[in-house]
């Protein structure tokens, strides 16, 4: 069952992934963790993301007022979306509900403090329809504190 289902977005209440991939990438979180503490995104080494690497976006959190951020966009993805909008906010490259839409699963992990299931339909001007599985994994500095989320997306090429 969907927690939240738009248009184009759907927050799943399982972590029961359709992709293998995303499910390792989980996996490579949870054995970061200290105990409760969430991971610090200094934890990962570049060589165990380095298959992951293309399709990681970071994004950061910034609060009162709550915004977030690309930090990164991973290379096969720029090249997917034919643009690079790292170091921008999400207020600022979207419409509102545009935006509401596209945070809500990290608003929901900034909540929960914990990982969160994506799925999504996207219409892209000038690519088509882009759908995709991702996990939203949160990661803090002091442990606690959710300030940056890393996104391992898989996208449906085949059928594009």
């Amino acid at each position: 069952m969907p927690l939240s289902d738009t248009t184009w977005v759907t927050l799943h209440e399982d972590l029961e992934f359709a992709s293998p991939i995303l499910q390792r990438m989980l996996e490579l979180w949870q054995s970061k963790r200290r105990g409760d503490a969430l991971p610090r995104r200094v934890d990962f080494s570049l060589e165990e993301l380095g298959p992951h690497f293309g399709w990681i976006v970071l994004v950061d959190v910034e609060r009162d007022p709550q915004r977030f951020r690309y930090r990164l966009i991973g290379t096969e993805i720029v090249e997917l979306a034919g643009r690079d909008v790292t170091g921008r906010y999400f207020d600022e490259l979207y419409a509102v509900d545009v935006a509401e839409t596209a945070t809500m699963s990290y608003r929901r992990v900034v909540s929960i403090g914990g990982p969160t299931r994506v799925s999504a339909s996207l219409y892209h001007a000038s690519r088509g329809h882009l759908t995709f599985e991702a996990v939203d994994l949160p990661l803090a500095s002091d442990g606690r504190t959710v300030d940056m989320i890393m996104v391992r997306s898989v996208y449906d090429l085949v059928n594009r």
